[in-house]
C-alpha cells in the first residue's frame, strides 16, 4: 500500500479542503507529504525516518508544504490551536 496513493484517492473522492494536516515519523511517510501543496503542513516526529527523508530528499523531490518537527503529542495539540 501506497500512502501518498491512499492520500490522492481519499481526496479525489472527498472533495478538495483548504487545508490538510498529516502528522507522521516514519520514512514511509514521505511519499504522501510530497503530495501535499504549500498550504498543508505536514509534522514530523524529530529523529525519525520522516525527518531524515525530508533533510536529504525532500527539496530534490518538490516538497511543498510548511514542515513542523515534534517530539511529544502535546506540541501538535499547541500547534493544531494556531492552525
Amino acid at each position: 500500500m501506497c500512502k501518498g496513493e491512499e492520500l490522492t484517492t481519499f481526496l479525489a473522492e472527498h472533495g478538495e479542503y483548504d487545508k490538510v494536516v498529516y502528522i507522521g515519523d516514519g520514512s514511509n511517510d514521505f511519499c504522501p507529504v510530497v503530495h501535499l501543496r504549500e498550504q498543508d503542513t505536514v509534522f514530523a516526529r524529530r529523529a525519525c525516518g520522516l525527518q531524515r527523508r525530508i533533510e536529504r530528499e525532500g527539496a530534490r523531490a518538490g516538497l511543498r508544504c510548511k514542515v513542523v518537527y515534534w517530539d511529544g503529542a502535546w506540541e501538535i495539540e499547541e500547534a493544531f490551536a494556531t492552525l
